[in-house]
């Protein structure tokens, strides 16, 4: 009976490490990415998102387009970051099309409809 509860607790503790390890690998990951977007070599659109709006729902669309993206907060704004390999210009028209029809929330799924989509850099 001990030598049972021994195993269990091993193998609860090997499951913990694992777990562990996995969301530190994944946060390593997320921040590399950041550093690689918000890098000054990296044209990037920056995305107001307004009040009402889930900037994890914008991001998730943007990634199921393709693109990779993340959330900056700061100043009172929330952002989402945009690199655009091809450069923003060319990008700007497309990414714009993704965001107004991404979801207001994760939950509903309702794009956003009427709410324009302005750029920081359109200000």
């Amino acid at each position: 009976m001990v030598f049972l509860a021994l195993l269990v607790l091993v193998a609860l503790a090997a499951v913990v490490v694992v777990l562990v390890l996995g969301v530190r690998r994944t946060a390593k990951e997320h921040e590399a990415e950041k550093e690689r977007i918000e890098s000054p070599t990296t044209q990037t659109l920056e995305y107001v998102v307004p009040h009402g709006q889930d900037p994890l729902a914008v991001v998730d669309a943007l990634r199921q387009a393709g693109y990779s993206a993340v959330v900056e907060t700061g100043g009172g704004e929330r952002l989402v970051l945009v690199p655009c390999p091809a450069g923003t210009e060319r990008e700007r028209a497309h990414v714009r099309s993704i965001i107004a029809d991404s979801p207001t929330t994760i939950q509903d799924g309702a794009p956003t409809g009427d709410v324009a989509v302005h750029f920081q850099d359109e200000r």
